[in-house]
């Protein structure tokens, strides 16, 4: 009996360490029979007009919780639509496991120094690759549309235009007295 334990034991530790993580279909376009349609298409900064894509890097991010998001991979925007065409893992959530997912699509290097950029709500997905034979990659439904922004910095006057804008205001307070 106590090498019966032993075998089971070391065997239930054997699978948990093989483990696979969840996996998504990182696509804003999909079809799943019996499931739905995913259509999402991100849109330029006027709301309507897909987003060329000319320049811009899709980013998805995904984690166990909302709090915890690491980036999963990026790829690139045409007409608004965004497909990597294979599975991305989803680190740190088990196969079939609920994972929250985000995605965020910028121009430049990377998304927070981006002038132009826009990120979806964070929502949950149930991850696919769990089973024998593992489950397909989950399509990102709770994906909706967003439109990216433009968060430039409002400009910083010069210092000849803060002169001048002193030098107005100290007449005006000349004329009062």
């Amino acid at each position: 009996m106590k090498k019966f334990l032993a075998i089971f034991g070391a065997m239930a530790i054997s699978f948990a360490a093989n483990a696979q993580d969840g996996t998504v279909n990182f696509a804003n376009s999909a079809f799943t029979p019996g499931t739905g349609v995913l259509d999402a298409p991100v849109f330029d900064v006027d709301g309507t007009t897909p987003l060329p894509g000319a320049g811009f890097t899709v980013g998805l991010y995904g984690g166990a919780t909302g709090g915890s998001l690491s980036l999963l991979g990026t790829t690139t925007i045409s007409d608004g639509y965004f497909s990597v065409g294979n599975a991305v893992s989803v680190t740190g959530v088990t196969a079939g496991g609920a994972a929250d997912i985000q995605v965020k699509v910028f121009n430049g290097s990377d998304f927070a120094s981006s002038m132009i950029r826009g990120e979806s709500t964070v929502f949950s997905v149930n991850t696919g690759n769990a089973g024998s034979p593992p489950s397909s990659p989950a399509n990102l439904f709770g994906l909706t549309s967003f439109s990216v922004m433009n968060v430039a910095a409002v400009p910083e006057p010069t210092t000849v235009a803060l002169g001048v804008m002193g030098g107005l205001g100290l007449l005006f307070r000349r004329r009062k007295s």
